[in-house]
């Protein structure tokens, strides 16, 4: 699994289609993606809804979002992920170059922590 992302920094975030903070963290998160994905960055959505077949590709459609979106399956619902229980979203995960953690974060990211930490890596 290391060789899958070779990336200088990974970003794992849990979200809904529907909850403004998390459209919020998504925007975010896509801008980001855009000016840095050459320079290393790789950013994972992953879809918290109910109804995730039905929500997760138009979503993607209207937001354009270019990175990747997994679909949480009944083990992330019962709190049994790499992550432990995601029971609030937005909630981001940020790895660096080794995979290991940097940042975990409950709630929206502001923008400028956010771009703190990827200006770290990823010039």
């Amino acid at each position: 699994m290391a060789g899958e992302f070779p990336a200088r920094l990974t970003i794992v975030t849990f979200f809904t289609t529907w909850a403004p903070p998390c459209i919020m963290q998504i925007e975010e998160l896509k801008k980001f993606y855009e000016e840095k994905r050459d320079g290393g960055l790789y950013v994972i959505g992953v879809v918290m809804d109910t109804e995730k077949e039905l929500t997760a590709e138009p979503f993607r459609k209207m937001f354009k979002i270019k990175f990747p979106l997994a679909l949480a399956d009944d083990r992330i619902f019962r709190g049994e992920s790499p992550f432990g229980r995601v029971s609030t979203v937005p909630t981001t995960f940020i790895f660096g170059p080794d995979r290991e953690p940097l940042a975990a974060f409950i709630g929206t990211v502001p923008g400028s922590q956010l771009k703190k930490i990827v200006d770290r890596y990823i010039r």
